[in-house]
């Protein structure tokens, strides 16, 4: 389940790297609008069904973007709790990565220094 989202975050990512800096495709902006349905990102999900009937009417999935419209209320999270890994597993007993604790260090040694 975590490598299954892992992987699908990667290739949000990468499709999001191919839409902004070479051509935004029907093909990609439709990954990218599906892909974060997948990972419960509804709001995001509806953005990019905007987005690809904005600049891709034609290639438009007729009636995604209603149906995921009507799922949005103000109160709606970025991401579906459901979808939260936070509140799914509890890391309070892994260790903090060692770039956060020299981070961390840098900050205490210079707090209230300019």
């Amino acid at each position: 389940m975590l490598a299954e989202r892992a992987s699908r975050l990667e290739l949000l990512a990468s499709t999001i790297h191919e839409v902004l800096l070479r051509d935004p495709t029907s093909e990609r902006l439709l990954r990218c609008a599906r892909l974060c349905e997948e990972l419960g990102r509804l709001w995001e999900a509806w953005a990019w069904h905007v987005t690809l009937e904005t600049y891709h009417f034609e290639d438009a999935v007729p009636g995604e973007r209603a149906r995921l419209k009507a799922l949005l209320t103000p109160e709606l999270p970025r991401t579906l709790p459901s979808h939260e890994l936070a509140k799914r597993f509890d890391f309070s007993n892994y260790p903090v990565p060692r770039s956060m604790l020299r981070n961390n260090s840098k900050a205490e040694e210079t707090n209230g220094h300019l």
